[in-house]
């Protein structure tokens, strides 16, 4: 029973996508970009959600929110029947597949499953090697889902003993 998750980039879609097989699917993209299709996948059940990879509000970036934060937990929330049924193999991607699609990943992996945020963030870095989840996805999610800070606390403590990945440090001009 529960929730099996892949997640990927833009470029490994067409590739992810039909080996996995999944059931569901959200998609972190930039807001001009859209929801690309995913084959057999019917659209009730691919969330979209149009937000920039940015960790703090800058001009011209739709940067993430309270709404967005909301929109995937109640797309969680709606999955939560067929997860206790052990149906859903979900799909979670962004542009990278590094920030937005593993915060993501890692938000769903608390609101559905009895894990520790330790051990949610770990099932992530087990699926997505490469990962630097989007602090602000996470703190929004730490909130909503009443974790008084746990996820913020176990994202700062997992990242003291990782290195971010270097095309995503590139990325960030770091």
């Amino acid at each position: 029973m529960g929730i099996e998750i892949a997640v990927c980039g833009m470029e490994e879609l067409p590739r992810v996508a039909p080996d996995f097989g999944p059931t569901h699917a959200v998609t972190l993209l930039d807001p001009s970009n859209g929801r690309p299709p995913i084959a057999g996948l019917a659209e009730a059940c691919h969330l979209f959600v149009g937000v920039h990879d940015v960790a703090a509000p800058q001009p011209d970036h739709e940067h993430p929110r309270a709404h967005h934060v909301e929109a995937l937990l109640a797309f969680g929330e709606g999955l939560r029947p067929a997860v206790d049924a052990g149906e859903v193999r979900l799909l979670v991607h962004c542009w990278a597949g590094v920030s937005r699609s593993t915060a993501a990943a890692f938000a769903l992996k608390c609101q559905l499953t009895a894990l520790s945020e330790r051990d949610a963030l770990l099932y992530v870095q087990s699926v997505r090697r490469q990962m630097w989840p989007n602090e602000l996805i996470v703190d929004l999610a730490d909130r909503a889902l009443g974790r008084r800070g746990r996820m913020r606390r176990a994202l700062e403590d997992w990242r003291r003993t990782q290195e971010m990945p270097a095309a995503y440090a590139a990325w960030l001009g770091r």
